[in-house]
């Protein structure tokens, strides 16, 4: 506490500012680790003198006046350094670095944060004034930092003249405005999106537990290494003999999977308004997870930077740095959702959670406190992500995969949630699973429905995927989120229901209830929009497939990485082989004057497939690389599959498809409708190519066709995540929960459910004999 008669909600509200310490005249207080490893201020009551600066400069107590030049709203942009070997090393766009050296070539002074390798690994503020030292502020350190008296430093530097950039999080800038008291025309305050501080205990067991394992002792640590792309950042440790200890994905590394639980942060994080409520500084610098939404055509792998210019002094020094920087301006009500440090404070786990973590570090070795308190060593997600991408189908996979990666475009932190329950769909050796691992896709497992529930620890919103995982009678309503809690925000982007039939009673009835507890939902073809309406009583939009979201450049990319061996070809990929697709095929191929490459459907057994379509040139088991270079480099296309037709549309190729009952004929006509492509839909049982089918198709008003669509699905998914929930519909699906939410059954339900099972074994039994 800071004082015997300090408020009784200091010790929640206290962030660990270093404001009182730096304004007290007699030195009387010290900032201290806390048992639980936070920097808390601690008064010698002997040297106190009872003057109240301490109370009356805490800006978690008396929140200092924004400063007079700031903007009503933030005005955004997008940036990155246009020095790559600068941009390369920072943790996003490499933004900072330009601005400290515009301060230092100007004979200014730039305080930030470096690591304190003076005895123990810790990190603390330091003042720099030459170019070469500025290195030792690069790249993101997920510590609390100790200030020390920088404010007083700080203060001394401006009075003499000097030009000073501080750079700090944003409790810190408050506590540095607080300090100073009024404005300073010559000192910039840069604070960044904060995800909250960890305890320095958390910090201390991992390092100590890496050192005792390798051997070596860690003398830095980048937390942002782009080795794998900014999107992908790994973990590098810098060992005291001068190696590194490899990069490691962030997923993995059990330091971050605590940090990123949430469970670990200071007290006053989780409801700290400085990082959530109007800024104190005058810029504030962010990753912009959401770039790729926003721009497909940029390239992000680098690292891209948000930048929020708060006053008008901060949008006048990036503008200064505009040279050296790729500046582009953005809607602040659109981006300020893609980065969540800069709009609200990380979610709060229970607060005996916490206690018990905490209390964990320092009495359990640390994998084991890790493991039992993170969920599987996974860290918290934004979405669960739920689809049928696991069924060993190309287009399952697919359009799952454009759904996470516009997510992640977005700022979103997403898994993909895996419940695979065949050993075909578990195994690793699939192209399938190997595609995802090589694009580094997030999977979280649920190895039985009656587990889901335990879902609802690791995310904060569950999100139904594309395809005909509504099909009803398929895995009952887990595809309708009856595991997810009331609390739980519920989207569902461009489900389908295949064929669309009458609901039977009791299946109307949950699946009714259960699609009104939905934020938002949205479906793939247009008659599911008065079907939902008519039988179920919920409004519903009709979206795009979300591999027509991605854009074409990242398929392109993709496919690129396959060798073009369809170059001249006529390229079929067939779902269903028949008689009849076999002779349409070799109808073409006569026709057109072009041989075939056959692509069959691996979902069951390709085998038999490849059996049935018997013909020469037929792939086996094509990767997914394979799979789309293939339609990207063909000169014509044939396919019985929705998702052939939507990557032959995306790739502006001449194609022809067959209707495909069976699988449901709603989504082909759905989308050739809209697209006014009707007549390149043959029967199923079309056996020659028509006369006369031209080789090219006019793409231009197709793709002037597929934008709006695309840009009207865009906005919807991004208005899903946008904003505070009904009220009412909340309320409705916390009311509803009990009724609802499939739950894990108890011991005694387990021992009903085989007891149940045994006695109709015997029954049968006795009734044989």
């Amino acid at each position: 506490m800071i004082k015997t008669d300090a408020p009784p909600e200091l010790s929640t509200l206290c962030t660990g500012c270093s404001a009182c310490a730096n304004i007290c005249p007699r030195d009387a207080i010290s900032m201290n680790w806390s048992p639980s490893g936070f920097l808390t201020p601690a008064v010698n009551l002997e040297a106190c003198v009872h003057c109240g600066l301490c109370t009356k400069t805490c800006p978690d107590l008396n929140p200092p006046a924004r400063p007079p030049q700031a903007f009503d709203e933030p005005r955004a942009y997008a940036a990155w350094a246009l020095d790559e070997a600068v941009r390369l090393n920072s943790s996003s766009g490499g933004v900072f670095t330009i601005l400290a050296r515009h301060i230092l070539a100007q004979g200014g002074v730039v305080y930030g944060v470096a690591w304190n390798t003076d005895g123990e690994l810790s990190v603390r503020h330091v003042r720099l004034d030459s170019l070469p030292e500025l290195k030792l502020l690069n790249g993101s350190k997920y510590l609390q930092a100790d200030p020390g008296h920088a404010y007083r430093d700080i203060k001394k530097d401006l009075k003499e003249g000097k030009t000073v950039l501080f750079s700090g999080t944003p409790c810190q800038a408050a506590a540095l405005r607080a300090y100073l008291k009024k404005p300073w025309d010559s000192l910039f305050i840069i604070d960044i999106a904060c995800h909250g501080v960890p305890s320095k205990n958390l910090f201390d067991a991992y390092r100590q537990d890496y050192e005792r394992s390798t051997g070596r002792q860690i003398s830095c640590i980048n937390f942002r290494d782009k080795t794998h792309g900014w999107n992908h950042y790994s973990v590098m440790k810098f060992h005291r003999d001068g190696s590194g200890s490899g990069a490691r994905i962030y997923t993995e590394d059990l330091f971050m999977q605590a940090y990123l639980s949430d469970i670990c942060l200071g007290e006053a994080c989780y409801n700290c308004p400085h990082a959530s409520g109007p800024r104190t500084s005058d810029l504030t610098l962010a990753d912009f997870w959401g770039a790729g939404y926003f721009h497909p055509k940029w390239d992000d792998s680098r690292g891209i930077s948000l930048v929020l210019a708060n006053t008008s002094r901060g949008e006048e020094l990036l503008n200064q740095c505009g040279k050296e920087l790729f500046l582009h301006r953005e809607n602040w009500q659109a981006v300020k959702h893609t980065n969540r440090g800069i709009r609200r404070q990380p979610a709060f786990p229970s607060r005996l959670a916490r206690r018990n973590f905490l209390r964990d570090l320092r009495q359990k070795p640390f994998t084991e406190a890790v493991a039992q308190h993170t969920a599987r060593f996974k860290p918290r997600a934004e979405v669960g992500l739920l689809g049928v991408w696991m069924t060993c189908n190309y287009g399952a996979v697919l359009t799952s995969f454009a759904l996470y990666r516009l997510l992640e475009q977005m700022g979103k932190s997403v898994s993909l949630i895996d419940f695979s329950f065949t050993e075909r769909q578990k195994d690793p050796a699939t192209v399938f699973r190997k595609f995802l691992v090589r694009e580094r896709i997030s999977t979280t497992p649920l190895h039985s429905l009656d587990y889901a529930y335990h879902l609802n620890d690791q995310f904060d919103t569950f999100m139904v995927g594309s395809d005909q995982v509504w099909n009803q009678g398929f895995m009952g309503h887990f595809f309708f989120l009856d595991f997810a809690r009331g609390e739980k925000r519920k989207i569902a982007y461009g489900p389908s229901m295949g064929q669309l039939t009458e609901p039977s009673g009791k299946y109307l009835k949950k699946t009714a209830m259960l699609l009104k507890r939905f934020d938002a939902v949205s479906v793939r073809e247009k008659p599911m929009v008065e079907h939902l309406k008519r039988h179920y009583g919920r409004e519903s939009a009709w979206v795009m497939d979300p591999v027509f979201l991605l854009g074409r450049e990242r398929w392109e990319e993709l496919a690129r990485q396959a060798p073009p061996a369809a170059k001249g070809r006529i390229v079929s990929y067939i779902l269903d082989p028949a008689a009849e697709k076999r002779k349409l095929l070799l109808d073409a191929s006569s026709k057109l004057g072009l041989p075939l490459l056959n692509m069959v459907d691996i979902q069951k057994k390709e085998v038999d497939n490849l059996g049935r379509l018997n013909l020469p040139n037929t792939m086996k088991e094509a990767t997914l690389y394979e799979w789309l270079g293939n339609i990207l480099h063909c000169e014509f296309f044939i396919t019985d599959s929705f998702h052939g037709v939507c990557f032959a549309l995306i790739f502006n190729k001449p194609f022809l498809c067959i209707n495909n009952p069976m699988r449901g004929s709603g989504r082909f006509h759905s989308l050739l409708n809209l697209l006014r492509l009707q007549d390149r839909m043959l029967p199923e049982d079309a056996e020659a190519l028509p006369e006369n089918v031209p080789l090219t198709m006019d793409y231009a008003p197709v793709n002037e066709l597929l934008e709006q669509k695309i840009s009207q699905s865009r906005e919807w998914l991004q208005q899903a995540f946008s904003g505070e929930r009904d009220a009412t519909l909340a309320e409705y699906s916390r009311l509803t929960e009990k009724k609802l939410t499939r739950r894990p059954p108890s011991r005694w339900g387990r021992l009903r459910k085989k007891g149940r099972k045994l006695l109709a074994r015997a029954y049968h039994r006795i009734r044989r004999s």
